[in-house]
Parts: C-alpha cells; structure tokens; sequence
C-alpha cells in the first residue's frame, strides 16, 4: 500500500459524502461545474445534496424547494451554473426563501465543436 497519489485516469469517484459544503451568502453569487451526483433524504431534513466539481474541488450545495424544483431537470454530468439571487418573501406564506436561477448545457450541447463525421469509428 503506497500513501502517494498515483495516476487517477479510468477511476471513478465514489458516490459517498465527500466535497466541501457550498455556502452561497451573496445575492448573485455563482457557482459553476459539472454535476457529479445528487443525493435524497440527506441529514435530519431529508434534503437533496448537489455534488458540483468545479476546478478540481468537489462542492456539496444544500437543496431547498426553489433549487431542488430547478435541478429536477438537468442530467448527471451536466455543466450547471447555480446562481443564488436573495431571498423573497412567500406570496401566500410570508415567509423568506432563498431564490436560485439554474442554467445547465444538456449533454448533447457539450460534444466537441471540432469532431468530424470522419472521427466517427462505425
């Protein structure tokens, strides 16, 4: 058993609670990456937990009901942005929530620019 790092290429990262907690405080704050994994009844909540690499660091960003209803959609190994836009009031309830906007390329949208029907093998 070795404790140096050895070549990673062709492993594939564990599903497990890892990464470091993404805590968005500003309005218009972004976080931009791919995501890697979503996990369900995490914690004493049972929330959604977002697992997003973004230059090399794997982030775990807390859902609630307004990013959880916009993360639904977007596949895994989809590139996302997620953008916290503040809090609003509830219409009905009065109550605060916090307001994300998400943006995702689907997987089609994210093929090399450059491949050639000559680069295709069949």
């Amino acid at each position: 058993m070795t404790k140096e790092n050895k070549n990673k290429e062709g492993f594939k990262r564990a599903s497990g609670y890892i990464g470091v907690d993404y805590k968005f405080e500003e309005p218009n704050e972004s976080l931009q990456g791919e995501l890697i994994s979503t996990k369900s009844g995490v914690g004493s909540y049972n929330s959604n937990v977002y697992s997003i690499e973004s230059e090399g660091v794997l982030y775990n960003v807390w859902g609630c009901t307004n990013l959880d209803m916009q993360m639904e959609e977007v596949p895994l190994g989809s590139e996302v942005i997620i953008t916290y836009l503040g809090k609003e009031k509830n219409k009905k309830t009065g109550r605060d929530y916090k307001k994300f906007e998400v943006l995702y390329k689907p997987l089609d949208d994210q093929a090399p620019q450059n491949a050639q029907d000559s680069d295709i093998p069949f």
